[in-house]
């Protein structure tokens, strides 16, 4: 089954002094998807991953740019991915190539997001607890669950959303180790 037919989706992530590895899993824990980053260890270091390409089967079938805009195998624009920090809460507005517009929302601080389209839940982004020794050794694991009316368009553009929290969750734990 293609990354795109999947309804459930698995996000691990290990999380290294230059930036990290992560595979998509499915379901039942096979790999389904790598990510790949695309910056230098040098800009990594500095800022942070934030050019990635997703390789189902070795091929490259998205792209995260700027850890924003998200684009397909050809370079189509899928989405542009917008983050606003409120009092209490994290939003990622995602913009469609075609119009469409999703709301991901979740906790300041938290790692559970629900990404609605007006009334309509299109995916559910939960962050995993593993533990202590799984966070010492920097990973991270996020599942993604998908409407399954969703068309492979938008499921692109939900699991550059799911990167970019963990992107966002990353820039919130550096900004608090380096103000404590």
């Amino acid at each position: 089954m293609s990354l795109f037919e999947q309804n459930v989706l698995v996000l691990d992530q290990v999380r290294n002094l230059t930036g990290g590895d992560c595979t998509i899993l499915n379901v039942d824990g096979s790999p389904a998807a790598t990510i790949r980053l695309e910056d230098s260890a040098v800009s990594r270091l500095f800022r942070g991953s934030r050019d990635m390409t997703i390789t189902e089967n070795g091929r490259p079938v998205l792209q995260i740019t700027d850890g924003r805009v998200v684009t397909d195998a050809a370079g189509t624009e899928l989405a542009v991915l917008t983050s606003h920090n409120g009092l209490f809460t994290t939003k990622i507005t995602v913009q469609m190539g075609d119009g469409a517009i999703f709301e991901c929302e979740g906790p300041l601080a938290g790692q559970d997001f629900t990404v609605t389209m007006g009334e309509r839940v299109a995916a559910r982004i939960a962050g995993q607890m593993q533990g202590v020794p799984y966070n010492l050794m920097g990973r991270g694991r996020y599942v993604l669950s998908l409407d399954p009316a969703l068309p492979p368009a938008y499921r692109g553009a939900m699991i550059g959303a799911a990167v970019a929290i963990d992107i966002l969750h990353d820039k919130q734990l550096s900004h608090r180790s380096h103000t404590a």
